[in-house]
């Protein structure tokens, strides 16, 4: 049986990484609207989707390295 602590790792594990998610559907809204509203109707929409995948990526990223999602000692908690 997992110890208690693990669970309420697992369980602000997943808090923070619901919270990242939203941050970058946020920035991904801010990026579509600006970019609407600078960029001509030709490339307006390739130019907003391709540069709003670009950041929802590197969020996640820069979030999943970051000190708040620490897989190694979630995982060596699970394991132990």
């Amino acid at each position: 049986m997992y110890q208690k602590s693990t669970w309420v790792n697992l369980n602000n594990l997943f808090v923070n990484l619901h919270r990242v998610i939203n941050r970058a559907k946020r920035e991904i809204l801010q990026n579509a609207i600006f970019y609407t509203s600078k960029f001509p109707d030709a490339i307006k929409k390739k130019r907003s989707l391709s540069t709003s995948k670009c950041h929802f990526e590197t969020h996640i990223q820069t979030m999943i390295h970051s000190r708040q999602f620490n897989f190694d000692s979630i995982q060596k908690k699970i394991y132990t």
